[in-house]
């Protein structure tokens, strides 16, 4: 019997909850959720549905580029370096939705200068070769 979610992951969560459910299927429309145990049968190219495991493996990664970021000016404080990855963990939220919280997405800044790391200040090798005098 269907119930009716807030949204995808919720209908997930439910599936991973309730014993002998291996697949879930959400319903954009009516906001409901369809639970399915082991035996259920694909069904393809259902409009406005979508549908999962219990549980998904591993992590979604993905790279964006910006572009015009003062780069110069985020790499002179670790707290300007949070803060931007901050506000990108929000936008990033915002715009899944779902309930996924910003602190569940990681950032990792990069420019693309090789000799600038955002959150290090400063490449690893370069960090080394300042403490112990040792070129890398």
């Amino acid at each position: 019997m269907p119930t009716e979610v807030r949204d995808i992951l919720d209908c997930q969560e439910q599936c991973s909850k309730r014993d002998g459910c291996e697949h879930f299927t959400y319903d954009m429309l009516t906001t409901t959720c369809h639970l399915s145990d082991k035996h259920a049968m694909p069904v393809k190219n259902l409009v406005y549905q979508v549908s999962g495991p219990k549980a998904c493996k591993g992590k979604v990664q993905f790279q964006v580029n910006l572009e015009n970021v003062a780069y110069e000016l985020i790499k002179q404080s670790e707290h300007a370096a949070a803060e931007f990855e901050g506000a990108i963990q929000e936008a990033i939220a915002t715009q899944i939705g779902s309930g996924i919280h910003p602190k569940e997405i990681s950032v990792m800044l990069k420019a693309e200068d090789a000799d600038v790391n955002l959150r290090g200040l400063m490449p690893k090798d370069k960090q080394m070769e300042e403490k112990t005098g040792v070129t890398m």
